[in-house]
């Protein structure tokens, strides 16, 4: 783009809108950045960041290059984009003089305040990168100068963190359901540009159980409920994921956080700014979840099948009323007929007869006293006729 100039001036919109567009179509994944710069104006540079542009933005530190009033065009579009930060000073360990006059005489070279200059900068502009140039320059800032390298590795960019989670440390069967609330920070200066079109929202908070053993996932959920993209310093985000292992073996497991890539099959893809112990694949565990088993039912003790279960006694049945003796007479007197049952799923009553025809055994009891009623007639009319005879007898005796 330096030499854009080479166009004439009506033509420079249409061309950065047309590479723009080629841009996003062919790393449609990454991020893409813009020199916003004079050249453009705000109007043409702002249509870019529409559509997913960030900022990038050199002479970091300079105070020839660099004016203010560009400095505020870049912290007013933030948090809508972010920029990408580059120093003004390179090869300055051998240069004899600055580019920007900040050193003139060979032999003295303030490289300190340079450097904090461009620190400065780049946390004012809420930049999440900054670059440290050449290979000599990186150690005149890393050996020299590693407090100002560690104050931007602390400070710079997004460090996104809990700083509450709610963990379950007990489910029980049947009831292995809770809600993990959390509350993130973000303590850089810049944000997470998860919602730029080439990212999508890829990253997302994250919970799982871990195998104690193998370290990998045996249930995981993401958060539906906040994007780490929207926190910015100075502001918690609050997060509310429902968590339910219904189906996880009982048993004790490592409760972990993490902020995973769902295009990369939901692995942590974010470094946690957290001190506890972080797994090798970037789970960060916060404590310990055990999942109960269900209590066992007591079962009733089986009956030996090898010993008969006695059976109750059979209730005796009522014995027959002994019918009173019937007076003898010369004929016997007739039975009446039995009375039919009145209900055929109703178990008849001992002595009753049944309504088929059949007799029941009291039936033939009564058959039984008729022929001894006519065996004890037989007898009485016997017995009458030999007194007649013994009388007649006699009565004849007496007189012969």
């Amino acid at each position: 783009m330096h030499n854009l100039r080479e166009l004439p001036a009506d033509q420079w919109a249409p061309t950065l809108r047309w590479l723009g567009d080629l841009y996003r179509k062919s790393f449609s994944h990454v991020l893409l950045a813009l020199n916003f710069a004079p050249g453009f104006s705000y109007a043409d540079l702002d249509e870019q960041i529409a559509k997913g542009s960030i900022m990038r933005r050199d002479s970091l530190g300079s105070t020839l290059w660099f004016p203010q009033d560009q400095k505020n065009a870049i912290a007013s579009r933030f948090p809508d984009t972010i920029l990408v930060g580059e120093n003004c000073y390179q090869n300055f360990t051998v240069r004899k003089t600055s580019c920007d006059h900040s050193f003139k005489v060979p032999g003295d070279k303030p490289y300190r305040p340079m450097l904090e200059r461009v620190l400065t900068d780049a946390k004012n502009l809420h930049a999440n990168y900054l670059d440290l140039r050449h290979p000599p320059d990186v150690t005149t800032w890393v050996v020299d100068n590693p407090d100002l390298v560690q104050d931007f590795a602390v400070n710079g960019g997004y460090r996104l963190a809990p700083n509450h989670v709610s963990i379950p440390t007990v489910l029980p069967e049947g009831a292995r359901e809770a809600t993990i609330a959390s509350t993130w920070s973000n303590t850089g200066v810049g944000r997470m540009p998860n919602d730029n079109p080439q990212w999508n929202n890829k990253y997302k908070i994250s919970y799982a159980l871990l195998d104690q053993t193998t370290g990998e996932p045996v249930y995981q959920v993401q958060s539906t409920d906040e994007n780490p993209g929207n926190w910015i310093k100075g502001t918690d985000g609050d997060d509310s994921t429902e968590f339910a292992p219904t189906d996880v073996p009982a048993g004790s497991y490592d409760f972990a956080v993490a902020i995973v890539d769902n295009t990369r099959e939901n692995v942590p893809a974010i470094k946690l700014a957290l001190t506890g112990e972080e797994t090798t694949t970037g789970w960060n565990k916060l404590g310990t979840t055990k999942l109960e088993a269900a209590e066992a039912t007591p079962t009733a003790e089986a009956t030996s099948t090898d010993e008969a279960t006695p059976t109750q006694s059979a209730t005796p049945t009522e014995s027959a009323t002994p019918t009173s003796s019937a007076t003898p007479a010369k004929w016997p007197t007739p039975t009446s007929a039995t009375t039919p049952a009145t209900s055929s799923s109703a178990p008849t009553a001992a002595g009753t007869g049944s309504d088929n025809g059949s007799h029941s055994g009291n039936d033939l009891a009564a058959t039984g006293w008729e022929r001894q009623g006519l065996w004890a007639g037989a007898a009485a009319f016997l017995l009458a006729g030999a007194v007649i005879m013994l009388v007649g007898r006699r009565r004849a005796g007496t007189h012969s």
